[in-house]
């Protein structure tokens, strides 16, 4: 683990002047060592709580020899592929590597996944472990699209048929979930449109019953609210079902933050994918996010994006429990006022305040983006 780690240190400390002479060097180290590559070592697993705890699996030592092991894998990949960009140059150029990582993973997936079913538990991937399993993923489904390319229409169809992002939410275990958030998160730049208008169309079919066990569903309504950043191309009727779903999911304190994450990237277009009118859909948002006792940094969010989306009637309530108001301005003076009393301390609302207090909020928004 000692050389390892010298290894480690010798490439992050000159890569950007040696980067050809490093791979070559240390290229085939990483192919013998990858073989050995997994989730969970036989010490974290002595470590975990025997317990049936869902997060059997969750704390790891990354300092152990699969920590240093994980870091020196990563650093051949950023070695092969800086910013996990495929060219002509480099599309072989740890191919293997990745094809040999991919398959340790998924298999330990499987297995670990399915023991903990078992026992009433959950696989929960290690935080420190997703980086590179989320660029091993991405590479793989790149890498994939590269060849389809090559070979020709059938292929193309067959790497649609599939692509390894699809897998992913077909598994749809928690872990398989923690990956793709950690893909769409990290790598968003990396994707193409048409791979985030597959990946939502698939998302859309995912049976919303096995969502509720798990957790899962806080995970979906974050990656849902990445990929909808950018109009995707999918049915005006996916949109209303998706908005009308996350709308539903507001109350629940668990899944808040993620189902208005989910909707300010609707927001964003609204008006080009959403059949309601306007005015209604700003009176359903208001009615919800006035029933909120703490505003955290989504909601928050959420409000500038409605008060710079939406017209609105300065004399309507925001808030019936707030009677102090100015009557030509009850809602901007209600809104003001919860959002100093129910923020946060440590959040910074400056931007927020600006819009409210502006007679035109888009422009303050604006010149803050």
């Amino acid at each position: 683990m000692a050389l390892l780690n010298v290894v480690n240190a010798l490439i992050e400390n000159n890569s950007e002047r040696h980067r050809d002479y490093l791979l070559e060097k240390f290229y085939h180290l990483a192919e013998e060592l990858g073989g050995s590559i997994c989730i969970v070592g036989p010490n974290d697993a002595k470590l975990s709580s025997p317990r049936k705890d869902d997060r059997f699996y969750e704390s790891v030592n990354d300092s152990d020899y699969h920590g240093t092991l994980y870091r020196f894998i990563e650093n051949i990949l950023i070695l092969s592929y800086p910013d996990c960009e495929i060219n002509s140059l480099n599309l072989k150029s740890a191919s293997h590597v990745v094809d040999q990582c991919y398959d340790k993973f998924v298999i330990e997936i499987q297995d670990k996944s399915r023991k903990c079913l078992s026992s009433g538990r959950k696989f929960i991937i290690p935080k420190c472990r997703l980086p590179l399993l989320s660029r091993i993923f991405l590479l793989k489904h790149l890498l994939s699209i590269e060849d389809s390319l090559i070979c020709g229409p059938r292929a193309a169809k067959k790497a649609r048929t599939l692509s390894t992002l699809s897998q992913l939410v077909n598994d749809g275990q928690y872990c398989h979930f923690q990956i793709i958030l950690e893909v769409v998160t990290s790598w968003r730049h990396r994707l193409r449109s048409e791979d985030l208008d597959d990946l939502v169309i698939d998302l859309v079919k995912v049976n919303r019953k096995i969502l509720k066990k798990d957790d899962k569903l806080e995970l979906f309504m974050r990656i849902l609210g990445r990929c909808l950043i950018d109009k995707r191309d999918i049915a005006s009727a996916d949109y209303d079902e998706l908005w009308n779903w996350a709308i539903s999911l507001l109350q629940i304190p668990a899944i808040q933050e993620a189902a208005c994450i989910a909707i300010s990237g609707i927001i964003h277009y609204y008006e080009e994918v959403l059949t309601a009118k306007p005015d209604d859909l700003f009176k359903v948002l208001i009615f919800q996010i006035a029933q909120f006792s703490v505003y955290s940094k989504p909601v928050l969010d959420l409000i500038h994006l409605v008060i710079t989306k939406f017209e609105f009637d300065e004399r309507a309530s925001f808030r019936v429990d707030l009677q102090i108001s100015i009557p030509e301005w009850t809602f901007r003076s209600q809104l003001l006022y919860a959002i100093l009393k129910f923020s946060p301390y440590n959040e910074n609302v400056e931007n927020l305040i600006m819009a409210v207090i502006n007679y035109h909020p888009q422009e303050v928004h604006s010149t803050n983006l």
